[in-house]
């Protein structure tokens, strides 16, 4: 059985995590075989994308996330002999993954990258991201070359627009 997170961090924490605690906080989300890391050059984070990893952490089918500065990247293989990066490719067979960009000072997430060879497990993944977001973070989205899948996901949630 999957570790599922018990933890989200409280609204009254403070905005950003250092990265003693960051370490700290990712250890229970490292038990089952799931694999989640933060890059070294990473000083602190929000808070918020802390939260977005450790309910990504919760999906069974992704394993390994790692988190940097600005991305997120988030998938159930890997590539890379040395570091291990999460693989996520538009189109790939077998790959599931997502990959997030956020910008800390304007409070935005932007869907970067998403991928599912099984039906359902992209808008799981979104729902993940996008559940329990605050509203004053803004979470856009590009481009969809997926026959109306964003189209549906922002029907579905109401903090999702269109980046024009």
């Amino acid at each position: 059985m999957r570790y599922k997170p018990k933890f989200i961090l409280p609204r009254s924490s403070a905005k950003f995590i250092c990265r003693k605690e960051i370490e700290i906080l990712l250890l229970p989300l490292n038990q089952n075989g799931n694999q989640v890391w933060c890059l070294n050059r990473v000083t602190e984070l929000p808070k918020e994308i802390i939260n977005i990893a450790t309910r990504l952490s919760g999906l069974n089918f992704l394993t390994f996330i790692r988190i940097g500065d600005i991305e997120l990247y988030a998938s159930d293989e890997v590539y890379g002999a040395r570091d291990g990066t999460p693989l996520v490719k538009e189109g790939h067979p077998t790959a599931n993954g997502i990959i997030i960009s956020f910008h800390r000072k304007y409070k935005s997430i932007q869907f970067g990258s998403i991928n599912s060879p099984i039906k359902g497990n992209d808008s799981k993944m979104v729902d993940a991201v996008l559940t329990k977001l605050p509203k004053s973070w803004k979470a856009t989205m590009y481009k969809d070359w997926s026959n109306s899948f964003w189209e549906k996901m922002v029907g579905k949630h109401a903090n999702l627009k269109w980046m024009l």
